[in-house]
């Protein structure tokens, strides 16, 4: 995940100046450590950006899986033990779900959008688009504000793993 991350995962850098000034702002604010293990780094991606607020008592763990979408991905839930919570597990099921993202939407940035807003959401959004004659792409579809600025914080997070000296 962090050669992903620092390679570029095949997300366009579509949002140029939103994640350049994320970045910068990153910098004004310290910056962040590098961290060997890529899990860790796109945790750290993935817990400052906002969380799905109407889902938040339901979700849990550092992936934030809706319990639905937990046993999805065997990710155990019972009186005694959530998995959701077990940083190894919910990552192995993250990434799962991450690459059956992409494989429903063939586009990283559609992928994100769906982790972040919901897989029905977006496949609606795009539906919409269609119908409509419009794109299709991350860029023009209409969403909410949080979803739309997922993806250029990602970006900008991947910047500033790239390259750590630029941005502090």
């Amino acid at each position: 995940m962090d050669d992903v991350l620092r390679q570029g995962s095949g997300v366009r850098a579509a949002h140029g100046d939103a994640c350049e000034s994320i970045s910068l702002q990153h910098r004004r604010r310290g910056g962040v450590s590098r961290t060997a293990n890529g899990a860790r780094t796109f945790a750290f991606c993935r817990k400052r950006l906002p969380a799905r607020k109407p889902f938040l008592a339901q979700t849990s763990g550092l992936w934030q899986f809706m319990p639905a979408t937990g046993a999805d991905y065997a990710l155990e839930q019972n009186l005694w033990r959530d998995d959701r919570n077990d940083v190894l597990e919910s990552t192995r099921a993250a990434l799962d779900y991450f690459e059956y993202l992409h494989g429903m939407f063939n586009d990283w940035q559609l992928a994100l959008a769906a982790y972040n807003w919901g897989e029905g959401s977006v496949r609606r959004a795009v539906e919409r688009a269609k119908r409509s004659h419009k794109a299709t792409d991350y860029a023009h579809l209409k969403m909410p504000r949080e979803t739309a600025n997922y993806v250029p914080k990602l970006e900008a997070i991947k910047r500033i793993m790239k390259d750590p000296g630029r941005y502090g």
